[in-house]
């Protein structure tokens, strides 16, 4: 990667590794292929957070960026599809998935007592 260079992944883009061109790591290769033969049903043009969630993970270890925005859409979602029980699962994960972001912070060198978290929403939900 370029020093002062931005890598963004979206929607439905397969997972890769910037620092080596786009290649993709083994790591990844399963959870590529099961987001392309699982798109999300309900909304379209969007990447599941079960699949964000690892992506983030696998990002912070193996890149460890200095800057990282991570969107997260699922419980918005359900929120505009009146499906309440899934919105509220969905904020239970993100509860669990920010502790592991934190406790992975923690663990890395680089990060520990150099970090600033910053957590948001959408438009408030």
């Amino acid at each position: 990667s370029v020093v002062g260079s931005v890598y963004t992944n979206t929607g439905q883009t397969p997972y890769s590794d910037p620092t080596t061109q786009g290649e993709v790591p083994e790591s990844l290769r399963a959870l590529n292929e099961e987001m392309l033969k699982n798109p999300p049903q309900l909304w379209e043009n969007a990447r599941l957070d079960s699949y964000t969630i690892p992506y983030t993970f696998w990002y912070m270890d193996t890149i460890k960026p200095h800057v990282l925005v991570v969107s997260l859409l699922d419980s918005d979602e359900w929120g505009h599809l009146d499906r309440f029980k899934d919105y509220k699962n969905q904020l239970r994960t993100y509860d669990e998935t920010i502790m592991g972001y934190l406790k992975m912070i923690d663990s890395i060198e680089e990060y520990r007592e150099n970090t600033i978290v910053m957590i948001t929403t959408d438009h408030g939900r």
